[in-house]
């Protein structure tokens, strides 16, 4: 699954789950959480998560069982992020024993340095009811966040926050959420070419963030 960028857990039905992250899917909130029933309870980014070089061994002979070829192109790092946190690599190359060409391997060198170039954010924080006690791992929430900023210094407000865990706390009558920042954002549907905005590149038209605090 790592070399697919996927992921692996056990769901509440207790059906192991697959999922294949190629960025072809649209993350879509299935609850907004209202601010005034979050209660933040740590947050941190690990350097040690970062990738912003790839090198990686593919062409694997399963007769021999070692792998042919071996590739570290600095062509596919995220030298933009090295230059603030130095080269972040792998604890080991990526082991692509699927794939020979060397193509498909730079593709998904850069993928992965794109997606994993810049620290995430590791959240944990609890919904101070019990109303959302049925979202399960896996599952896309969008929450305000205030005191977390993104990397362009913008507040995380209304932000889409993938769960890896949930522990409900009946006695408590609260649930508690672990989950990673998606990068992503609920978003105006638009804006009316009414001539109220000029189009100069200040205004997004779709993608401003929606700053409403729900």
């Amino acid at each position: 699954m790592a070399s697919f960028l996927g992921s692996i857990y056990v769901d509440a039905n207790d059906q192991l789950i697959l999922e294949i992250e190629d960025g072809s899917s649209l993350y879509v909130a299935s609850v907004i959480i209202p601010k005034s029933e979050i209660s933040l309870t740590q947050a941190k980014q690990r350097k040690l998560s970062l990738i912003n070089q790839c090198p990686a061994n593919y062409a694997y002979n399963y007769a021999t069982g070692e792998f042919r070829s071996h590739t570290d192109d600095s062509t596919y790092a995220d030298l933009a992020s090295q230059g603030i946190y130095g080269t972040c690599t792998p604890s080991e190359p990526y082991q692509f024993y699927w794939c020979r060409d060397l193509t498909s391997i730079q593709t998904m060198q850069g993928i992965i340095t794109a997606k994993y170039g810049r620290p995430t954010w590791e959240i944990d924080f609890e919904d101070m009811t019990l109303k959302r006690s049925y979202i399960d791992a896996g599952d896309v929430v969008a929450a305000t966040l205030e005191d977390i900023y993104d990397e362009t210094g913008n507040r995380l407000i209304n932000q889409l926050i993938k769960i890896l865990s949930v522990q409900p706390d009946f006695a408590a009558s609260k649930v508690k959420f672990s989950g990673i920042d998606t990068g992503l954002f609920l978003t105006f549907p638009g804006r009316l070419l009414d001539g109220s905005w000029l189009l100069d590149g200040s205004v997004v038209l779709g993608g401003d963030r929606d700053t409403t605090r729900y």
